[in-house]
């Protein structure tokens, strides 16, 4: 599962960023919440909790929020970006 995050949702940010400036809610509010799940299954509960905040304020069509929750978002995905890779260097998958 987590040799799958990266390529599955390292670029979510970027891809619900690419929704709203298309101004499809409904795609960058499913993206968002996929992200949220995923994360949480992983067990990035900092990611999934800013990620479930983006989703809430998409659905709420509160676009002032977005720019605060994408980077932070920005900043929690990056964060469970690496400490992935470093897990999974010390703990190479044998698929």
């Amino acid at each position: 599962m987590l040799g799958k995050f990266i390529p599955s949702q390292g670029q979510a940010v970027q891809s619900i960023q690419n929704a709203l400036a298309a101004d499809d809610r409904a795609t960058a509010e499913r993206l968002a919440h996929s992200l949220k799940g995923i994360a949480a299954t992983v067990g990035a509960t900092d990611l999934a909790e800013s990620a479930g905040r983006l989703e809430q304020a998409i659905n709420a069509e509160d676009a002032k929020e977005y720019p605060q929750l994408i980077e932070a978002l920005t900043n929690k995905l990056g964060l469970a970006v690496a400490a992935i890779e470093t897990y999974l260097e010390k703990h190479p998958q044998n698929d």
